[in-house]
């Protein structure tokens, strides 16, 4: 598994993930349907913004996720704050091939240990909907914690669900 820079080539693939409703309800919750639906010119426009001119260390970036030299996800970091050294994660595997296989943990691991070997970042969280089983757990067997639940604070199929705050030290990862 390797984390790369991302390509723009890589954009219809990506449209094609943020379509697919399950996908788009596991990632998103109660934003799925802004999650969805982008045209190849906001991909593109999203891609300028967040892939190129936000791609510095302190303001953060996004890495596309390779798994023998097939394109199967992304991760990013973002919301570096220097001072505490802690920032927000994320991670999205939109190949379903690649579901239910440890290649979003492994991922999540590889992003985790970069960041502190680069810019010394020690505490790192997240955020999902409870509905979201699969990402709770993985983020679970990378060490991370739950450590609050926003309640009744996300609307997906027509009914409240908690948000899960989840967050790691990094003396608690797993390699």
């Amino acid at each position: 598994m390797e984390l790369r820079a991302p390509k723009r080539e890589e954009l219809e693939t990506m449209i094609e993930w943020r379509n697919d409703p399950l996908l788009a309800k596991l990632a998103a919750g109660t934003n799925a349907h802004l999650w969805s639906g982008l045209t190849i010119e906001q991909m593109e426009s999203w891609y300028g913004t967040h892939y190129q001119q936000a791609n510095s260390l302190e303001k953060g970036r996004i890495y596309s996720i390779y798994h023998e030299d097939r394109f199967i996800g992304y991760c990013d970091y973002r919301e570096y704050h220097p001072l505490t050294n802690s920032c927000t994660v994320g991670m999205v595997i939109g190949d379903r091939d690649y579901w239910d296989r440890g290649f979003g943990s492994e991922a999540m691991q590889l992003l985790v240990e970069y960041l502190h070997k680069t810019i010394a970042v020690r505490r790192f969280q997240l955020d999902t909907w409870a509905g979201n089983i699969r990402a709770i757990k993985c983020y679970e067997k990378c060490g991370f914690q739950i450590e609050g639940t926003l309640r009744d604070n996300e609307w997906v199929d027509g009914q409240y669900e908690d948000t899960v705050l989840m967050g790691l030290l990094m003396d608690e990862h797993k390699s």
